[in-house]
């Protein structure tokens, strides 16, 4: 990974920031998007500093088209170009039947978890070098089994995520960026904050009896990077 140019959104804190940390390697620039707390984002980059990287912080709201556009202008600007693009932009947990779910609550998760990366994919796909170029789409264990009851707005915009995956690796095919979906089972973040505790509990005992931590998300985004590539 030496050398490459990476981008992780969502990389304030928890997944996002220990994934930019793992991918910073000497020589290489990552840059670091997050929405809103400065803190967390100094933090994040201190990380990717650590490991010998530049750190680039970003802050930019991925929801929206202009920000965006600002957000891939710092990319160009500061790294000249794009290797790796991890798309994490996530939102907090709704639990909510779905009858009761406000629209504007189910509008958010399909903005910030699959609108968003195709407004980052149409700005990203440019800076790839030719017949290069990797694109990691952090989706969820809820695509790889039954889903979970009362959380069909984060259900629905992780498969219209993962959809997008299948769909840019039809297109790229043996030509470029690979296409890597990573898709963990719960993780110990702060979204997990309000979430009730019942669910949280069983899935730590689905789970072999722990969450899992944002380190070892991190770890199978390297791992799928250095691996050979499979449908998504």
């Amino acid at each position: 990974m030496s050398g490459r140019r990476v981008l992780v959104t969502g990389a304030g804190r928890g997944i996002g920031a220990a994934t930019a940390a793992a991918l910073a390697q000497p020589g290489g620039v990552v840059v670091v998007n997050y929405r809103s707390d400065d803190e967390a984002a100094a933090a994040a980059c201190a990380r990717v500093a650590g490991a010998g990287a530049r750190a680039v912080p970003a802050k930019a709201d991925v929801t929206d088209l202009a920000a965006v556009d600002s957000l891939f202008e710092t990319v160009s600007r500061e790294a000249g170009g794009l290797d790796v693009l991890v798309l994490n932009a996530g939102v907090p947990y709704r639990y909510e039947r779905l009858g009761k779910l406000a629209p504007a609550e189910f509008e958010t998760q399909w903005r910030v978890l699959a609108y968003s990366a195709f407004l980052c994919l149409r700005r990203a796909l440019p800076l790839f070098p030719k017949g290069g170029g990797d694109v990691v789409f952090i989706l969820s264990s809820v695509t790889a089994g039954a889903p979970p009851a009362y959380m069909a707005g984060y259900v629905s915009a992780k498969y219209a995520l993962w959809g997008l995956a299948r769909g840019l690796a039809a297109e790229s095919g043996a030509k470029g960026p690979r296409v890597h979906c990573v898709a963990p089972g719960m993780t110990e973040t702060a979204f997990l904050k309000d979430f009730p505790r019942p669910i949280v509990d069983a899935a730590r005992e689905a789970q072999g009896g722990k969450l899992l931590t944002p380190d070892e998300v991190a770890a199978m985004v390297v791992n799928a990077l250095t691996s050979p590539a499979e449908p998504a």
